[in-house]
């Protein structure tokens, strides 16, 4: 049986929206031929923590430096894809005060870790 948590925060419906269809997006990008994408809630002391949890190919060393970077890509730019949804999700992220960070799992995949402040009821 699994308790239920209810953890608020203080953000823009339509912004916070937006981060995660970025990184759903980016998830099933980086899978092309399938794998599996989680997504968990956890809260830690008073901060709401969301993981985006996939299993592909993971994002080398030196790129996650450069992911959150304007117009930063490893996709053949197009019209409508100028690397700029990681960015506007750091963005995002920073308005209401909170991080957004990512790492490679041991196997294969990343983690993309958002923090945002909890909110009273």
């Amino acid at each position: 049986s699994r308790t239920e948590t209810r953890c608020l925060i203080k953000a823009d419906r339509n912004e916070i929206k937006q981060v995660f269809l970025n990184l759903v997006r980016n998830a099933f990008e980086a899978m092309p031929k399938g794998g599996n994408l989680g997504v968990r809630l956890d809260k830690e002391t008073d901060m709401v923590i969301i993981l985006f949890e996939d299993s592909g190919p993971g994002i080398s060393q030196d790129h996650q430096k450069e992911i959150f970077l304007p117009f930063f890509s490893t996709k053949v730019v197009t019209g409508r894809n100028m690397g700029l949804g990681l960015p506007l999700s750091y963005r995002i992220i920073q308005k209401y005060g909170g991080t957004i960070t990512v790492e490679n799992k041991k196997n294969n995949g990343c983690i993309f870790r958002l923090s945002l402040k909890a909110q009273e009821k």
